[in-house]
């Protein structure tokens, strides 16, 4: 139930840690790409420290498989106390449409800040290898 990022990861540092010796990362070293790893997992870092539905063990939510229109888009959701976090993941290198039921409710996509409203059904068209992670407002 932990995230876990690796020395460097975070800022996507282009070479390898030495294993057995000290080997600091230095942070504004040409080491390191430009990428949007750091906004990424600063991102996921807030959602789980402020979101009771991703926290660990029995302080954290349950966790639900949900049911999707396309086998290679998996589902879940993680619900605590009124919280709710649903995510989708496209498993494939390929545009998927793909619809889930019963999920009502107005929601936060975590990373574009697009608001969306489910009743009933929603149906959305994922990118190769995307992803979507939907708070419950």
């Amino acid at each position: 139930g932990m995230l876990l990022i690796y020395n460097g990861q975070e800022v996507a540092l282009n070479r390898r840690l030495k294993f057995f010796d000290k080997d600091s990362i230095i942070w504004d070293s040409r080491d390191i790409a430009p990428s949007s790893y750091r906004q990424f997992y600063s991102i996921l870092n807030k959602l789980k420290k402020e979101n009771p539905a991703l926290w660990n063990g029995n302080y954290g939510g349950t966790y639900r498989r949900i049911e999707t229109s396309d086998t290679d888009v998996f589902g879940f959701v993680r619900e605590k106390d009124g919280n709710k976090i649903l995510v989708l993941l496209n498993m494939v290198n390929g545009v998927q449409k793909v619809a889930i039921k019963n999920e009502n409710g107005k929601y936060l996509e975590a990373f574009t800040g697009k608001k969306i409203k489910m009743k009933d059904k929603f149906a959305v068209e994922m990118k190769p290898w995307g992803y979507a992670v939907l708070v419950l407002k």
